[in-house]
């Protein structure tokens, strides 16, 4: 009667309570981890002057954070790969940064937002901002891997 296409979303497989405040608890975990993260990994004077990075700096951090961890769970939930994901990825992360390094830079900066000048350069001489933007998106996203990779291993989808 039902054809076998179907019977996944019938019977409430890939969206139901549980899905969805797993995805609600995910995202949370996502969010905290990606606040707290740059918040408190970005203290501390970042050159030898003693200056520290001021909020529009870890706050640009944690949004480089958010984006990585976006693009990087479209990897995790996709079944198939093809280049074109890959390439579409690449370049949406390469046109995020070069939004940001002409926001940083001070002429483009003080005709949108004043307090971004230079941001991008703080961050980018910070080995702090480094290691956050490669370590943070993996710890936002272990939980995503642990609940997939137990998923797929022991539990049978349609």
């Amino acid at each position: 009667k039902v054809p076998y296409l179907y019977q996944a979303g019938q019977k409430k497989f890939y969206f139901n309570y549980l899905a969805f405040w797993k995805w609600i608890l995910l995202a949370l975990w996502h969010g905290i981890v990606a606040y707290f993260v740059p918040m408190y990994g970005m203290v501390g004077p970042y050159d030898s002057t003693g200056k520290t990075a001021e909020h529009w700096v870890v706050s640009t951090v944690s949004f480089s954070v958010i984006l990585h961890v976006v693009t990087y769970k479209l990897f995790i939930d996709s079944y198939f790969w093809s280049k074109l994901n890959i390439l579409m990825a690449s370049i949406s992360i390469l046109i995020y940064y070069v939004v940001v390094i002409l926001g940083s830079v001070p002429a483009m900066a003080n005709l949108i937002q004043p307090e971004a000048s230079g941001a991008f350069f703080v961050m980018a001489i910070n080995p702090k901002f480094w290691f956050i933007i490669i370590v943070c998106p993996f710890i936002c996203l272990l939980p995503d891997l642990s609940i997939i990779i137990i998923s797929r291993m022991y539990f049978k989808k349609p």
